[in-house]
């Protein structure tokens, strides 16, 4: 696998728009077992500033390909470009830090390579007195390299970031391993921004925190990176994570991943199965081509749709169906009390009895029973062959 920094990262796609390119993927391939790719020719780019999601279920390669990002692992093939010395910093869901570290610990890692620079100027100080010329270039490099990189200002930019987050004097002294949730990414924040991280890549960050925690951190993260203008990479199987966070999203299936797309075109018309079901579709019924129409072999019904191959899966929105109207007649087979909006069962007439039901969401005000008949209209503009 090539991995490269990019000289000038200019694609002929954004030539003459002003776009540079921080972060391009190209036909990316992985397998752990042969025959069995994790990623198939995974293909994407992060323009400068973009905030892109990357979306998949569980089990899409998404972690594979921040490993590979961040060279804790190797592709079999392919190519990441990166643009030319951009740091790039990871906030995932469990950072891991050695046992017995405090907060100060954690933070002062992002001196980590300062700080070797350091011991081995002073090593070589040590040795200056024998006027060997090689050990006088080497220190000066050294030494040029360590001013360049802020090694005479670490207590200044220490103290400068921790008071910009609120991170007291107190609050330092504490276990890292004691934090809550929040904490510990404010504190993996701080730390990603002193070591001036130019690239940002969250991998699931909330994704085991409970909904009231993770709505809290998912805003107080927000507002922390609301300054930040590198490009971000968010990963998550959460559409709407990805929706609240990211301009743009790339669906991954499979270790491929679909056409880059802005947010609001992803949940109004989705492309592909794997997309429809991320973008919160719960209807999905085989359906075959027949005259007029395709036919929904479960409800013995046909719609006036076209579809490019014999067979296909036929996707249904909530959005795409009216309860109280149309002609469709149905019989209630369940309601799910939930928060917010209940979700309605319903059974339509010539089903066969272990067919799945139709689910919706029970339209506010409309009152319904387990086992009431009622009607229900399929808008066939919103419907989804695939």
């Amino acid at each position: 696998m090539e991995k490269t920094w990019g000289m000038g990262l200019i694609g002929p796609e954004n030539r003459g728009t002003g776009f540079m390119i921080d972060i391009a993927v190209r036909d990316l391939k992985k397998e752990y077992e042969v025959g069995q790719p994790v990623l198939d020719g995974l293909t994407f780019q992060v323009d400068t500033g973009e905030r892109v999601g990357i979306l998949g279920r569980n089990g899409a390669g998404k972690t594979t390909l921040f490993r590979i990002l961040t060279g804790q692992e190797e592709a079999d093939s392919g190519e990441v470009i990166l643009s030319p010395g951009k740091r790039l910093g990871l906030i995932s869901q469990i950072p891991v830090y050695p046992a017995g570290y405090t907060v100060e610990d954690v933070l002062r890692t992002a001196f980590d390579d300062l700080k070797a620079m350091e011991a081995e100027l002073h090593q070589i100080s040590d040795q200056l007195g024998s006027g060997d010329k090689d050990l006088l270039a080497r220190y000066d490099r050294l030494q040029a390299a360590y001013e360049a990189g802020g090694g005479y200002e670490i207590e200044t930019r220490l103290e400068k970031i921790c008071a910009g987050l609120g991170i007291e004097r107190a609050f330092r002294d504490k276990n890292f391993a004691d934090l809550s949730g929040g904490e510990k990414t404010r504190i993996n924040l701080a730390r990603l921004i002193l070591v001036d991280t130019e690239i940002l890549l969250l991998d699931e960050p909330f994704s085991a925190l409970d909904s009231y925690l993770k709505w809290n951190l998912e805003l107080e993260l927000s507002e922390l990176l609301a300054d930040f203008g590198g490009p971000i990479l968010w990963v998550s199987h959460d559409l709407g994570e990805c929706c609240r966070n990211c301009r743009r999203v790339c669906v991954m299936e499979q270790g491929r991943s679909g056409e880059m797309t802005d947010m609001a075109a992803l949940v109004r018309r989705p492309t592909t199965l794997g997309t429809a079901k991320l973008a919160g579709c719960r209807n999905f019924f085989p359906v075959r081509a027949v005259e007029g129409g395709v036919l929904v072999e479960d409800w013995g019904l046909t719609l006036p749709l076209t579809a490019a191959q014999k067979r296909a899966t036929l996707a249904i929105p909530d959005g795409a169906i009216k309860i109280g109207t149309g002609d469709l007649a149905c019989t209630v087979r369940r309601i799910i009390p939930d928060l917010g909006c209940s979700t309605v069962l319903l059974q339509p007439d010539g089903a066969a009895a272990d067919s799945p039901p139709l689910l919706t969401a029970l339209p506010e005000g409309l009152k319904l029973r387990e086992g009431e008949r009622t009607t229900c209209a399929l808008q066939p503009e919103q419907l989804l062959l695939f």
